[in-house]
């Protein structure tokens, strides 16, 4: 099983190349364990052939795989993924782990979030945009106010910057208590053996399920399982283990990943037989090699240093950069308030003519309109110009300027008559501003 041992890529195909005879052919973890053990043991020369499987016990008591070679004297030691538990402990000596691991959990990756126009909403929930407004009143306004916006900016930041993928299940205990997912291992390994005698409840109940299911979720090999999962869209999960998850997650097509923490602690020991000399040759070595950091290295070696896909996009999300479509919606927000206020603003207008058109005994409503926001605009613009203050209500100002107004909206007849009442105004000494809102 990859990438314990493998043939050469330039070895698969039928050649007479000779660095592809014997053991050249082969390479990978095993390969080069097996190696470094030869290099720290005088006398210790191997041959390696490609066993079939690890072994499980047959009905008659027999063994098959690596482990009935053992058995049988057709193999000397037997390295791989060979798991260390109790049924194998019986007929074979290990040496000590010179790797752990644990069962885990494959699921097919889930499509990417894909964002919408109100994605910048999304940093929080419902109920707290709900309960912004009631926050208001509290004496603790300003404070709640400037934590709120520190952490909502924080969170945007990195919620618009990050290609999420949101996974179905996070743990077993979540793969247990559903039945939309269907989840199976690979028959009759060591995996099946953990489910099968294990007392812990949760363990037992997933065992009857995987055991009721029709079709059947048990699957003869890795391969067969991994490419289930692939195949079904995300209906299915495969419990492996955690090894082989981590190596087929940064394989081509890259559309696997492992979620939640292993079901267990396992071993991965050197196999011999019963009072086989190498024994305790092999347990000093690999103590030496974990010592000194070797096997930690020939683990980056062969499953994170040639992996082929990107390794910063897990289940939590990958660096992205930030485009317009993701805060579209901010935009939409802020044309909808200009158009609003727009409107208001015209509808101020609006009952501000109405109110002096019926002053003026005026019918025109449109002419007054008209009229108001000249005079609003232009005593504005003076304003802006000349840099003088807007006339407050109560003032002479102000008042001057009602009867100014005022005197606009009559016809020419009353407007002769109204002159001698602005006379006494300096247009020149004041510059006023027209407020809609007195």
């Amino acid at each position: 099983v990859a990438p314990f041992v493998m043939t050469k890529r330039e070895c698969a195909q039928p050649n007479n190349r000779t660095e592809c005879e014997g053991n050249n052919k082969y390479e990978g973890y095993c390969i080069d364990l097996l190696k470094l053990l030869a290099d720290r043991i005088e006398g210790f020369n191997f041959e390696v052939y490609l066993g079939e499987k690890t072994g499980s016990k047959l009905p008659d008591g027999s063994w098959d795989g690596m482990m009935g070679d053992l058995l049988t004297g057709r193999a000397d030691v037997a390295v791989a993924s060979l798991t260390i538990n109790q049924e194998r402990e019986r007929v074979v000596d290990f040496s000590k782990p010179f790797m752990t691991t644990g069962i885990s959990i494959m699921i097919k990756k889930p499509d990417k979030q894909e964002f919408s126009v109100f994605s910048f909403m999304q940093p929080l929930s419902t109920e707290i945009w709900m309960s912004i407004s009631g926050r208001i009143a509290s004496s603790a306004w300003w404070f709640f106010t400037m934590i709120i916006v520190s952490s909502y900016t924080a969170n945007l930041a990195a919620f618009l910057t990050l290609e999420k993928m949101q996974a179905p299940i996070e743990s077993v205990e979540d793969l247990a208590k559903q039945t939309k997912i269907k989840y199976g291992i690979q028959g009759g390994g060591s995996t099946a053996s953990f489910f099968k005698y294990s007392s812990v409840q949760i363990y037992q109940r997933m065992w009857r399920y995987m055991e009721s299911q029709v079709p059947s979720v048990f699957v003869s090999s890795y391969a067969e399982g991994i490419e289930r999962v692939r195949s079904h869209k995300g209906r299915y999960a495969f419990l492996l283990e955690a090894t082989a998850n981590e190596y087929e997650n940064t394989r081509k097509p890259c559309d696997t990943m492992k979620v939640g923490a292993n079901l267990n602690s396992i071993g991965y020991g050197v196999a011999t037989p019963f009072g086989s000399d190498w024994k305790d040759h092999i347990n000093l070595a690999i103590l030496a090699l974990q010592e000194r950091g070797e096997l930690k290295k020939l683990e980056n070696k062969w499953w994170y240093d040639r992996g082929q896909c990107d390794q910063g996009i897990t289940v939590d999300g990958s660096s992205a950069s930030l485009n317009l479509s993701k805060v579209a919606g901010i935009f939409y927000i802020l044309m909808g308030g200009m158009i609003a206020s727009m409107i208001a603003a015209l509808g101020e207008f609006l009952y501000r003519s109405r109110i002096e058109a019926r002053k003026a005994n005026s019918n025109s409503l449109i002419g007054n309109f008209a009229k108001n926001l000249k005079s609003a605009l232009s005593s504005q613009l003076r304003l802006s110009i000349q840099g003088g203050a807007v006339a407050q209500p109560g003032t002479q100002s102000h008042e001057a300027l009602k009867r100014q107004q005022a005197a606009s909206f009559l016809p020419a007849s009353n407007s002769d008559e109204k002159s001698d009442n602005t006379a006494g105004l300096d247009r020149g000494s004041v510059s006023f501003a027209y407020n809609t809102a007195v």
